[in-house]
């Protein structure tokens, strides 16, 4: 859902999402120390190491039925394989009126009923919360 109050510093979600992704990359490179020590070229496990991932954005196993579904122990096994540290789950209020087009677009098939979006928010942070 957007907030209207930060319609004075961006005019969508995914403004302040690009704000906040500019915000980490500085923080996270201040944290740098002043000469990195290189991994040896083809050292990607020596790189996943020495660095900190964070999946900014991620559904597992609360969008079922478009396209491909992760389940949520499929996502922890994939962030533990590439050494992801971390990752924020976003719920997806409208997903009860989401569909798939011949073409693979996701839309809205028809307009959510009174307190739908709610509950269909609510029932995927509790899977999350189960979990």
């Amino acid at each position: 859902m957007w907030c209207g109050c930060l319609e004075p510093f961006a005019q969508s979600r995914r403004d302040v999402l690009r704000g906040i992704a500019a915000t980490l990359a500085v923080a996270g490179g201040g944290c740098a120390s002043a000469a990195p020590k290189r991994p040896a070229v083809g050292d990607a496990a020596g790189l996943l190491d020495e660095t900190t991932s964070i999946d900014l954005h991620s559904h597992p196993g609360l969008i079922r039925g478009l396209g491909r579904t992760t389940t949520m122990e499929t996502q922890i096994e994939r962030m533990a394989a590439g050494r992801v540290r971390a990752s924020l789950v976003a719920a997806v209020a409208d997903r009860a009126v989401l569909t798939v087009n011949s073409r693979g677009r996701i839309y809205a098939q028809r307009e959510p009923q009174p307190g739908e979006l709610y509950r269909t928010t609510y029932a995927q942070l509790e899977r999350v919360r189960t979990r």
